[in-house]
Order: C-alpha cells, then structure tokens, then sequence
C-alpha cells in the first residue's frame, strides 16, 4: 500500500490543517459522489460561526414571489435536544397548511488524522436506526457558547479519542458556511473540521477506537464502513477542496 503525503508535514507554517491529496484512481469517484449530493447554501449562520464566514451565503429566488406567512402557532413541545412546533401556514398559492418543523442546536463532524491514519471512536448505538454505527467524532454546538466552532471541534475530539489537548497539531473548518441538514424540516446547520493529531508521545487511545489507512486501500475500506450521511459529506467535502 502506497502511504499518502504527512499533514503533520503540511500544518508546518500554515495557518490552516493542511490536508493531503487523495489517490489518482480514487479522484474520479469522490468528484461523483459530490455531484450527486444536493448542495444546500446556509441562508443563515450560527452568532458563533460567523467568523468563520468569508463570502455571503448565495441566495435563490423561487418562482413565486411571495413568502410563506406563519398565520399562529398551535403547539410547541420543548425538550433539553430540540424543540418541535406547529404551525399553521399559508403558502405562495394562498393554501393553509398544517407544518411542523424543529429546532436543534448545529451540528459538528470532526475528520481526525494522524499522519497515515483515520482516527474514529468505537461505533456506538443509535437509537434512530436502532443499531451501532461508524462515525467521525462528533456532537453539537451549544446555542448559548462563547466557544468558536474550532474551540468545541478541539473539545469532541478529546471526548471521543481519549485525547488531551497537547495531541491536538491543528483544527481548521472544513465548510466555512453551515450546511442545513433537513431544510424543509429543520433549522439545524452542519460544520466540518479537519483535525490533525500527533500521537507520538505516547497517547493512549479509548478503547475500541477504529483506525484506517490513508492508503487507497484504507480509503476504500472507510467508505465501505462510514453509513452516515453528515459523516461521508464532510469527509467528501475535505477532500473535494483540496483537489481543487
């Protein structure tokens, strides 16, 4: 197996992660799978992400000219995950509909690497799906944090590694805009982080952590096992900016 080029030889001297260049025979198919991927421009950004932003959010015009009304909202059901209201809604075609939608705090996907390897914590269950999974490092972004997006990426990937700070080479955004998640049904945005590790002195993992090449064959074998969606989007996305 033919190992990939250091980041911890990159991030010398660079004020960003600096990531390495996928395969050649590898290239083709991620471009693929990102086409194939809708992209969803932010139509607005988190107060603690929003220094991270460095051009305006594109913005679409539908094909009618009128926005929806919120006429009332019938219920809200709060919870410490989200928050679920009702609404009853007229349209751009003057039809009254009954809409809920949700309110969650953003979501953070962190890509963790060494200088030959993926770093992922052991799977865990999802009760969505009702099974353990694979997933990159992850969790929320609290809505009321003066922490920036880097600061809470640094502190999922030490609660999900087994860590410490020292660990931690660098941590740079992967999108700089959030992605919504499920806009029709979902305020949620989604940012990703490149975090580059140096193991050398002797950390000691959690238990159970996944580890995978960055070789093609390691590749290969990641996306094989990587099922979530926001995982696989972040992980393409990394990769597509830096083949640009």
């Amino acid at each position: 197996m033919t190992a990939l080029a250091s980041p911890l030889d990159q991030a010398q001297g660079e004020s960003e992660a600096a990531v390495f260049m996928p395969p050649n025979r590898l290239r083709l198919k991620f471009l693929f799978l990102l086409v194939v991927n809708l992209w969803f421009p932010a139509t607005s950004l988190s107060p603690r992400c929003q220094h991270r932003a460095t051009t305006p959010p594109r913005l679409f015009s539908c094909s009618s000219d009128k926005d929806w009304t919120t006429l009332h909202k019938f219920t809200t059901l709060s919870t410490p995950w989200m928050a679920l209201h009702g609404e009853k809604l007229l349209d751009d075609k003057g039809q009254q509909l009954d809409y809920w939608r949700v309110e969650k705090e953003d979501s953070a996907i962190v890509v963790s690497l060494t200088s030959d390897e993926f770093l992922l914590p052991e799977p865990s269950f999802r009760p969505g799906v009702g099974r353990c999974t694979l997933d990159f490092p992850g969790g929320r972004i609290p809505a009321n944090t003066d922490l920036t997006g880097p600061e809470v990426a640094a502190q999922i990937v030490q609660r999900e590694l087994g860590i410490s700070d020292d660990s931690i080479v660098s941590i740079a955004p992967i999108n700089e805009k959030g992605w919504p998640i499920n806009s029709s049904f979902s305020n949620q945005l989604l940012y990703g982080f490149l975090a580059v590790l140096d193991l050398s002195n002797d950390t000691v993992l959690s238990p159970g952590i996944r580890k995978y090449s960055t070789s093609a064959e390691g590749m290969e074998a990641l996306l094989e096992d990587l099922e979530c969606l926001q995982c696989r989007m972040v992980l393409l996305e990394w990769m597509r900016r830096n083949n640009s």
